[in-house]
């Protein structure tokens, strides 16, 4: 509420009121997805709980394939003014071609903020449930971990980047019963670079590197929920859900202990509306870390962007390079923001 007048300096006095807004959020969406069939999404949202800027969240899917609940809370500034404490249970039901899961997770953590490009978190979990990996009779599991992650970032956007770069790097150890004792440790880091070639965002090269790895364990001798998987949307495209890697006999993937992929994506901006993307994918899951980089699979394609305020819509056909027998010949992909 500006003054009628200003001063001799020509500046005018506010008058600032602020209201609180609503607490409380819900929502929904209807979505189709070619991995897990129609699927139903609500959440609820209470923001500011206790009083002390906390948040609240819980969440439910319901897809043909996947069926998940899940609470998320978090308390900024619980141990220091960069620390936040963070913590989320829910459940989960997933049948696709890799395995037939069903588990209840809960973790509990902090996360530290170190600089506004660096944060740290380490939390304990705990997970349990049944398992059935394909050919084999489903078993009772439970393992506690305690995952550490280190996340960097000098992007400029979260759903459409045109500069800067994206480290995540997990390291967890596990113990738990799974047809046996076993304990085991797992890494992975997800590397991401976004080069301007022509203007700030006329043509801009997005590159990202996946490499994970399971040690002390063999592959099928722990939950499928901590195997490596690849292919599809936001791995390698022009290749099934989870499709990369070892087999059975029947063809379904087993999941492995190592996992790499990289990416390489032109992206080309034609107008503030509409974009272009020329994209090549390669990954490839093993179980023996002696044949890292051998037989990756390729994918290739191009895509469509509609921006968006939220971000980018984009649309990807991708076909195999080196498909194998039972390989589709296309593969689409619909979604909001980059691929990656």
């Amino acid at each position: 509420d500006p003054a009628d007048k200003a001063d001799a300096q020509g500046r005018k006095a506010v008058r600032t009121a602020l209201k609180p807004a609503p607490q409380r959020t819900i929502g929904g969406s209807l979505n189709y997805d070619t991995s897990f069939g129609i699927g139903v999404q609500a959440f609820w949202e209470n923001r500011n709980y206790t009083k002390r800027g906390d948040l609240l969240r819980a969440e439910a899917s319901v897809w043909q394939d996947l069926q998940e609940v899940i609470a998320k809370y978090r308390l900024p500034f619980a141990f220091g003014r960069d620390v936040d404490f963070i913590a989320q249970a829910g459940a989960v039901y997933q049948n696709t071609d890799a395995y037939e899961l069903e588990a209840a997770r809960a973790a509990a953590g902090i996360e530290y903020r170190f600089s506004p490009r660096w944060s740290f978190t380490a939390q304990g979990t705990a997970e349990g449930g049944r398992a059935k990996p394909p050919d084999e009779p489903r078993r009772t599991y439970m393992m506690l971990g305690l995952p550490l992650g280190a996340n960097y970032s000098s992007a400029n956007s979260l759903l459409d980047a045109t500069r800067g770069s994206r480290m995540l790097f997990n390291l967890t150890p596990y113990n738990g019963f799974y047809d046996g004792n076993f304990t085991a440790l797992r890494s992975r880091l997800d590397l991401q670079h976004f080069q301007p070639l022509v203007g700030e965002d006329t043509l801009v090269l997005a590159l990202r590197a996946s490499l994970g790895g399971l040690w002390g364990a063999d592959s099928q001798a722990v939950p499928p929920s901590i195997r490596f998987y690849s292919g599809g949307g936001g791995s390698v495209r022009g290749y099934k859900y989870q499709s990369l890697g070892p087999r059975d006999s029947d063809n379904d993937p087993l999941g492995g202990k190592a996992l790499l992929e990289v990416s390489v994506e032109p992206r080309w901006k034609l107008s503030e509306e509409w974009g272009l993307v020329a994209f090549l994918d390669g990954g490839m899951i093993y179980d023996d870390f002696k044949d890292y980089g051998r037989d990756m699979r390729w994918g290739a394609g191009v895509g469509a962007r509609y921006y968006t305020v939220i971000g980018p819509v984009r649309f990807d056909v991708a076909t195999p390079l080196n498909p194998r027998d039972d390989d589709d010949t296309l593969q689409f992909y619909i979604s909001i923001g980059q691929s990656f």
